[in-house]
């Protein structure tokens, strides 16, 4: 190919970027602290825009769950859209039926 057909080929292409709209429809919740400290959790969005404030994790126990909060720290990758894909919490405690 020539430089000048090189050329004509490029001015069909397009590239699209659209940067409002939400690429991601999951996020990664990690706990920083308490008994789920340095593991990870995929969340789902759902309809929400933000990732959840307050986590309610299933214990081993019957009846309890383990309270995390949003810690406020957000990670968003390169290239993911508006939402963060990451979310850090911090334990509170353990709740019980």
């Amino acid at each position: 190919m020539t430089d000048r057909s090189d050329r004509r080929m490029m001015r069909g292409m397009a590239t699209t970027h659209t940067t409002s709209a939400p690429t991601t429809s999951a996020y990664t919740a990690k706990f920083l602290d308490g008994p789920l400290e340095g593991k990870t959790l995929r969340r789902s969005y759902g309809e929400a825009t933000a990732p959840a404030g307050r986590l309610e994790i299933p214990a081993a126990r019957e009846g309890t769950r383990y309270l995390y909060l949003l810690a406020g720290a957000l990670e968003h990758d390169e290239g993911a859209g508006a939402l963060p894909t990451a979310a850090a919490y911090r334990y509170l405690r353990v709740s019980a039926d």
